[in-house]
């Protein structure tokens, strides 16, 4: 039983009134009461100050009555106070840059012993395993070439493929894909083009008709795949090559370009076979892939074209002799930024100060919907030990005086820096990216933020 709560009768006559009062006196009694309250507030800021003072005077040992014993004790306490306070602020500075890139995984040195040790590669198809060691080992290269491989190795997985009992051909192939796509993931991040791929093979299996044997439709994914291989890859590279080669100017263009990319080497290649006249200045970096600018420079040179061979730190005293500046790209995100490899950007800002046009080649494929920021929000690091010297374990031999390395292997050019973007539809400029995604995403019947990159 809950005990009931007692309540005071009202004093014989009733409460009291409060008198009313006026605006001006209402006022003059809010004013004295913040009064008070600030004076009381004054009075407890004072007597802890004072309290404060004398609990450091007697651990401090400085009253001149205390015994050396007690002052060294005290010093000593003084002293790893402030050891304590530097060290918290040691961390508060020092850990965010720590993990600043820690969003980014990690940079791991994998071969064949270690991806044989994988236990998704029990589940694996040959193809995809043998293409998975080629993609770690860095053996192929270029968003093409890997994007190319990848599709080539899907339709193995399809041709071999055989549905379960009990189980429908389109979820159990879904699966099936998506593990093979993990797999090569896991080897090296996958690139823009490879999630574009990845994501129209899925609409592809997804829009099967269900009354199809199992024959028949792998044959119509494995056409489908031939197709996308033939026109977004093979053809979209002719006709950006054919509409780029006609930009080249006979007789005097001087064109600067950065690396080698397989779109930019069509383009030259196409120029030359017009029988064109101009000089080609190829801009390598130091760090891998710093070799594949020779490549390229040995393709122009054996079929007659004149070049010249610069490092990147070489690029701003170049520039001014320069014409054009053609440079490919991995992706071109919906707001006009390339994405390209490490070093496109410096290439581009420095033609952009000299008032030089600088020219991007990106088939429509690699058009990525997404709006990154900067080239740290999405990265791939690369082995840090390309970045270090020779000689630079001598130099640090002690490991914390050794700087921490971070090998990014791609960074991104902002739109401003970008004068044209060279498509399989046409020359457009960088703004024009998000209506052409629109257009493409439409007639795929593909939602907007649906792509898997």
């Amino acid at each position: 039983d809950k005990k009931e709560k007692k309540v005071k009768p009202p004093p014989p006559g009733g409460y009291a009134k409060k008198p009313q009062l006026t605006k001006a006196e209402r006022r003059e009694m809010q004013e004295k009461q913040r009064a008070l309250k600030s004076q009381a507030t004054e009075g407890d800021s004072k007597k802890n100050s004072k309290e404060g003072n004398k609990n450091n005077q007697k651990s401090g040992g400085g009253g001149g009555g205390g015994s050396a014993h007690k002052g060294e004790t005290g010093g000593g306490s003084a002293k790893s106070g402030n050891q304590s306070q530097n060290t918290t602020k040691t961390k508060e500075v020092i850990q965010p840059n720590k993990q600043l890139f820690n969003h980014l995984n990690a940079y791991s040195l994998k071969n064949s012993e270690s991806i044989g040790l994988s236990s998704s590669l029990n589940d694996t198809h040959p193809a995809v395993a043998a293409l998975g060691l080629r993609f770690a080992d860095g053996s192929l290269r270029g968003a093409n070439a890997r994007c190319f491989a990848m599709l080539e190795a899907m339709k193995e997985v399809v041709r071999d493929y055989t549905t379960p009992p009990d189980k429908a051909l389109e979820r159990d192939l879904h699966k099936k894909i998506d593990r093979s796509f993990q797999f090569l993931t896991d080897c090296r991040p996958h690139s823009i083009s490879m999630g574009n791929a990845k994501q129209f093979l899925r609409q592809v299996v997804s829009q099967l008709d269900s009354n199809l044997s199992e024959s028949d439709a792998k044959s119509e994914i494995l056409s489908e795949i031939d197709v996308f291989l033939k026109e977004r890859i093979i053809v979209a590279g002719s006709i950006i090559a054919n509409l780029a080669a006609a930009k080249i100017r006979d007789s005097g263009d001087v064109i600067l370009t950065y690396g080698r990319s397989h779109a930019v080497e069509q383009i030259l290649m196409n120029a030359h076979s017009l029988g064109k006249q101009f000089h080609v200045v190829v801009v390598e970096a130091r760090a891998p892939p710093g070799v594949e600018g020779k490549g390229l420079l040995e393709r122009l040179t054996s079929v007659g074209v004149s070049c010249t061979y610069v490092l990147l730190n070489a690029a701003s005293y170049v520039m001014p002799h320069v014409t054009k500046v053609l440079l490919g790209a991995a992706a071109v995100t919906s707001n006009g930024a390339v994405l390209g490899r490490i070093g496109t950007a410096v290439v581009a800002m420095t033609a952009k100060c000299k008032n030089i046009p600088v020219i991007v080649t990106c088939e429509t494929y690699k058009l990525c919907e997404k709006v990154p920021l900067d080239s740290i929000v999405s990265n791939e690091l690369g082995d840090p030990a390309d970045l270090e010297r020779p000689d630079s374990e001598s130099n640090h031999s002690n490991k914390s005086n050794k700087p921490r390395l971070l090998n990014l292997r791609y960074d991104l050019t902002p739109q401003k820096f970008v004068g044209m973007v060279v498509t399989e539809v046409g020359m457009i400029p960088p703004t024009a990216v998000p209506a052409l995604i629109r257009e493409y995403r439409r007639d795929a019947g593909i939602q907007s933020g649906s792509s898997d990159l």
